[in-house]
C-alpha cells in the first residue's frame, strides 16, 4: 500500500482492520493515524509504530498476528506492507485523510475509501515442476519470496542498527556521567591535605608577624623610662 507523508498540519486518517478469531468471529479495530508535533511528519516509519502499538495493545489474537513493516524508503513516499502468521485472510479499510478543518487531504494512505483483503502467500505447499511452465511459476515463486524476505530482512536490520546506535550512545553517556560524578565525590585528599597545612602555616607566621608588631610599642617605652 503506498504511503505518502502527512503534512505539517494537523491531519488524521483511520485504518480499519478485520480479522476473524479462531472460531470464525470477526474481531475489529480501528486505528487513527495522528499527526505528530508542529513542524514534523507523519512518515512512513511512525505511521507503522502508531499501528502495530494499537494492534498489540487489543490483547486480541486474531488481531495482533497482523504486522506493519515499511519498505524503509525514507521519510518521503514509501509502502506500507500488513502481514500475518496465519493463513486466515484478514481486510484492511482505508478512510480519508482529513485535514483539520475537514477537508480531504492528498497524503497518508493511498487508494482512501476502499477494502483491502490479504492474499495467502507461503502456505508451505508444493510444487509440479515436471514441466518447464511449472519449473518456471516455482522459480519466480521462490524469487519473489526471497526478493520479500530480503525486505524484511533490511527492515529489520535497519532498526536493528538504529537499536545498537542508541544503545551505545546510552552507554558513552552513562559512562562520562558516572566519571564525572566520581571526580566530584572522590577528592584528592593529600592534595587537600597538603593545601590545609599551608593555611594553617601562613595563619601561624600572620599572628607571630601581629604579635612583634604589637611588641615594639613595649620596648620604646621600656627603653624611655630607663
Amino acid at each position: 500500500m503506498a504511503y505518502s507523508s502527512s503534512a505539517t498540519v494537523a491531519t488524521d486518517q483511520t485504518l480499519t482492520f478485520v480479522a476473524n478469531n479462531a472460531s470464525g468471529t470477526p474481531q475489529t479495530l480501528s486505528v487513527t493515524l495522528n499527526s505528530l508535533a508542529a513542524g514534523t511528519t507523519l512518515d512512513a516509519a511512525h505511521a507503522v509504530t502508531q499501528i502495530n502499538a494499537a494492534l498489540q495493545a487489543t490483547d486480541n489474537p486474531a488481531l495482533q498476528s497482523i504486522v506493519a513493516t515499511t519498505d524503509g524508503m525514507g521519510s518521503g513516499v514509501g509502502k506500507l506492507m500488513f502481514t500475518n502468521n496465519t493463513t486466515t485472510p484478514f481486510t484492511v479499510s482505508i478512510g480519508q485523510e482529513a485535514t483539520g478543518g475537514g477537508t480531504a487531504g492528498v497524503t497518508g494512505m493511498a487508494g482512501y475509501n476502499t477494502i483491502v483483503t490479504s492474499s495467502t502467500v507461503g502456505t508451505g505447499a508444493t510444487s509440479d515442476v515436471s514441466t518447464q511452465a511449472d519449473a518456471q511459476a516455482a522459480v519466480s515463486a521462490l524469487a519473489s519470496s526471497v526478493q520479500l524476505l530480503g525486505d524484511a530482512q533490511a527492515v529489520v536490520g535497519r532498526g536493528e542498527n538504529q537499536f545498537n546506535y542508541a544503545i551505545n550512545l546510552a552507554q558513552s553517556q552513562l559512562t562520562n556521567t558516572t566519571a564525572a560524578e566520581s571526580s566530584i565525590r572522590d577528592a584528592d585528599l593529600a592534595t587537600e591535605a597538603a593545601n590545609l597545612t599551608k593555611a594553617q602555616i601562613l595563619m601561624q607566621a600572620g599572628v607571630a608577624a601581629l604579635a612583634q608588631a604589637n611588641s615594639a610599642p613595649q620596648n620604646i617605652l621600656t627603653l624611655l623610662k630607663s
